[in-house]
């Protein structure tokens, strides 16, 4: 059985649409140095939130998702519980 991936970068500096083939809605990207983060809502599709990684804005690698709990140390603040 033959896989089919879609890949947006025609190879010759140039892309097509979509980038991401797929629905992450709410998307909010953040460029830290040279790469660029991407993270979206995942609502009841998986128990955490996505995240992406580029270097270019075209080529996206998934990365580890960060799960609800860990949230507040993903961006360096402690949590806060009643």
């Amino acid at each position: 059985m033959k896989t089919w991936t879609w890949n947006a970068d025609n190879g010759d500096g140039t892309y097509r649409n979509p980038i991401l083939y797929t629905d992450y809605s709410d998307p909010d990207v953040i460029r830290v140095g040279e790469d660029y983060y991407l993270v979206a809502s995942s609502f009841c599709n998986t128990p955490a939130l996505p995240v992406l990684h580029s270097k270019d804005l075209v080529n996206w690698e998934m990365g580890s998702p960060i799960f609800v709990g860990d949230i507040a140390v993903f961006v360096g603040v402690s949590p806060t519980y009643p």
